[in-house]
Parts: structure tokens; C-alpha cells; sequence
């Protein structure tokens, strides 16, 4: 027994055929038993019938077609008839037969398809990854002094019932940030600290990093410069290099912190 392929697809025929050859001369064969031919849909089958000068042969190919995918081994073809050998009625039988079958391709609605999910997934991904940033931020401005409200310190005369920001009011600040940071070093808490150090140098929201520093460089603290420059690159650094970039961020907001301000 042998099939003409080895490999197939779901819904694509190929043909099983199972030889009989015998030392006599007979017009057919009808006592040829099929194996159950589970995970395939037989289609038809035909007979053959060849007169040789040793006896006949005789082939029945039956045309089948996958319905499962994976490895389907079909079971031996088997025959009832009587052994010359013993003249005692034996049971022959074929060998098996292995066929891979693979999935069926896809039709170009499913291809798509399937790219518009895929679409839909990344769109649903930047998402929620946007609104658990906002909420990090949102959460942290209202629970931790300070986070989000850094004042400049200035050195104007205020009216002498006003409270004066001092400089070790200042620090606190920057301490505070530095040990939310510390005990939970994310990136979400990373872009918060960047909106706040936006917000102190006065930065447009249409602004990109390379501009704003072209701009105020000259007339700002190199401390101050230094933890937006580290900030900047962790906000976007990929997520192995993550943690060392937040190392530095603390780094230079502490170097901000332990600093007295220049005043502006």
C-alpha cells in the first residue's frame, strides 16, 4: 500500500493504492478490506486489473481527502484468503502508511483579518500603557509632597507675610522624589519626574528635548541640566538598560538636592 504523496493540506486530494498480485489468473479481486480511514473523506475509489505472465495483478486507488491536520498514519489493507503454503485461510495484510497533513493555507480575508488584529491589539496596548502613565502621575501628585509642584526658587522681595520657599524646603523636595523613585524604580515614575522638570524650566509641550536645552542651556543650573539630560534618557531607553539609567537619574537628582540652587 502506498500513497502518491507524502505531505498534504487540509481540503487538498491525493491518492491511496493498495496492489494485490497473486499467481493465478482472475478476472477481479472484491475481497480487499480497507482500513477505517479516520480523519480523511474518501471521495471514490477505482479498480484495476492486469493480466502478467506470472498471474494479476490488482490495484485499488481510492481518492481521499484530509480533514485533520497532524500526522495520520493509516492502518495495513488486509485480506482473507487461503495461504498456499498450508492451504489453511490467512489473514494478509499491507504495510502502513504515514501522511502529514498541514493546516490549509489562508484565504486573503484571513490574512486581513488577522493583520487587522493584530493592528487592533498593538492600538489597544499603547493605550492602556498611555492611561497607566497618566495614572501613576496623577496618583503621585496627590499623595507625595510635592511630586509634580517644584517651585523656583527666586530671589525677588515678597511681601513679609508671604512664606518664603528656602532652599532646604527645596531639597526636601528632591529627597521626597529621590525615595519614591528609589522604592519603586519605574519608568512611569521616571516620566512623571520629566514632566516636572518641563514644568520648572518653563518647556512648551511642542517642544523636543534638543530644543529646549538650546534654549535655556546658558541661563540654567548644570545640575539642573544634568538630571533633565539623565531623565530624558531613561524615559526612553529600552527595558535592559532601564535600571542602570535610572541609577543615574537618582544619581543627579541628588547631586540637585545636596546642592544650595543658584538662584535666578
Amino acid at each position: 500500500m502506498r500513497a502518491d504523496r507524502a505531505q498534504v493540506r487540509i481540503g487538498e486530494a491525493f491518492h491511496l493504492q493498495v496492489t494485490l498480485r497473486v499467481d493465478e489468473t482472475i478476472s477481479q479481486c472484491d475481497d480487499i478490506v480497507l482500513p477505517t480511514l479516520f480523519g480523511f473523506d474518501a471521495l471514490g475509489d477505482e479498480r484495476r486489473t492486469y493480466t502478467r505472465p506470472a498471474g494479476t495483478e490488482c490495484s485499488e486507488i481510492v481518492t481521499l481527502n484530509p480533514t485533520i491536520a497532524g500526522s495520520r498514519t493509516i492502518a495495513p489493507a488486509t485480506l482473507e484468503a487461503i495461504d498456499p503454503n498450508t492451504s489453511m485461510p490467512s489473514r494478509f495484510s499491507t504495510n502502513t502508511v504515514t501522511i502529514r497533513v498541514l493546516h490549509a493555507p489562508l484565504s486573503t480575508v484571513m490574512i486581513m483579518r488577522n493583520t487587522f488584529l493584530q493592528m487592533l491589539k498593538a492600538i489597544v496596548i499603547i493605550v492602556l500603557s498611555t492611561t497607566v502613565l497618566w495614572l501613576a502621575y496623577w496618583v503621585l501628585r496627590r499623595t507625595l509632597p510635592g511630586f509634580g509642584h517644584v517651585q523656583r526658587i527666586v530671589s525677588a522681595e515678597v511681601p513679609g507675610d508671604a512664606r518664603t520657599l528656602t532652599p532646604i524646603d527645596e531639597a526636601e523636595r528632591w529627597r521626597t522624589i529621590i525615595a519614591h523613585l528609589s522604592a519603586e524604580p519605574t519608568r512611569g515614575n521616571v516620566i512623571a519626574i520629566r514632566m516636572i522638570l518641563r514644568d520648572r524650566v518653563q518647556a512648551r509641550d511642542d517642544e523636543v528635548f534638543g530644543e529646549l536645552l538650546a534654549r535655556i542651556a546658558s541661563a540654567t543650573d548644570p545640575l539642573l541640566l544634568d538630571a533633565m539630560r539623565a531623565v530624558e534618557r531613561a524615559a526612553f531607553i529600552d527595558e535592559i538598560n532601564l535600571p542602570d539609567a535610572i541609577r543615574e537619574v537618582i544619581r543627579t537628582l541628588e547631586n540637585l538636592a545636596n546642592t544650595p540652587p543658584i538662584l535666578s
